[in-house]
């Protein structure tokens, strides 16, 4: 088993390299809208917005499940991300669909690791697709939830 020291982060960029990979994704999304919690941007949300930060694209940790015996070797844990997408706009055909799709599609393509050894599945589910009135740019949201299966032995969790 590979020394990990932190899962979470590990797999917070991963997704972040699957996302950008998408050309298509990464032309619809500017990177200044790509909001990544990786610390590099102390407050990395914008209070206000303006209708060049649309479409917008943020990954949050959302719980997960830890099972200290899963086989008899190995502790099992699952941690969900949800990809928030905002698109500031009521039109849905203009980004809001476009953007969902290509989504859709990196997700697709996922090889189910995303590159990490302890990772051994991932699932991919598109939660809900509402109005968001939350600011002056009224607009849809789309929350997809990632789960990311992994499994470490016992020993190593141990020690």
């Amino acid at each position: 088993m590979p020394v990990v020291t932190d899962p979470f982060s590990e797999i917070h960029d991963a997704i972040w390299t699957l996302i950008e990979a998408n050309t298509t994704l990464a032309g619809l999304v500017k990177t200044g809208n790509r909001i990544k919690l990786d610390g590099k941007n102390y407050d990395p949300f914008k209070s206000k917005h303006s209708n060049n930060d649309f479409p917008e694209i943020i990954i949050i940790p959302s719980g997960g499940q830890y099972q200290p015996v899963a086989t008899s070797d190995d502790g099992k844990l699952v941690q969900n991300f949800d990809l928030l997408l905002n698109d500031g706009d009521l039109v849905a055909t203009r980004k809001y669909f476009p953007v969902k799709w290509q989504i859709i599609k990196t997700f697709a393509n996922v090889d189910g690791l995303l590159g990490l050894d302890y990772v051994k599945n991932v699932q991919f589910e598109d939660i809900t697709d509402s109005i968001n009135p939350e600011n002056e740019h009224e607009g849809w949201r789309a929350v997809f939830r990632i789960s990311v299966l992994m499994f470490f032995s016992r020993t190593y969790l141990k020690s």
